[in-house]
């Protein structure tokens, strides 16, 4: 399964919702295994299964000084919305299988504003 985990890559042809909930579905399915993904793997793995061209908002990302999943899924919608607003309108909370939480996106708990990174 690992193996699976690290050919996954995010295609524009597909809403970002639908990427994290692939790499989500991993770290879901390997909780109770030798194989635990750590919030750290699934942060490095959503950044850098993106192609080459979104190497700037990649580094903004690696380079803040608290990254956690919430913050990151919140930074790359924000970047979908901006880069595919035609599939982000589209997509909804349950993606490739795996119900993903709105509270994941706000930062908070689904209260209130989310935190900015730039």
């Amino acid at each position: 399964m690992g193996d699976k985990l690290h050919h996954e890559v995010f295609s524009p042809q597909h809403s970002i919702d639908q990427y994290i909930g692939r790499i989500l579905s991993y770290q879901d399915r390997l909780a109770n295994t030798s194989q635990k993904l750590s919030d750290e793997d699934i942060i490095t793995k959503l950044l850098t299964g993106f192609p080459a061209t979104y190497h700037m908002f990649k580094e903004i990302i690696f380079n803040q000084p608290v990254r956690t999943i919430t913050s990151v899924i919140a930074a790359l919608r924000r970047h979908a919305e901006i880069t595919q607003p035609d599939l982000t309108a589209a997509s909804t909370g349950n993606v490739g299988g795996t119900t993903i939480s709105r509270s994941l996106y706000s930062g908070r708990g689904g209260r209130g504003r989310s935190r900015k990174f730039w």
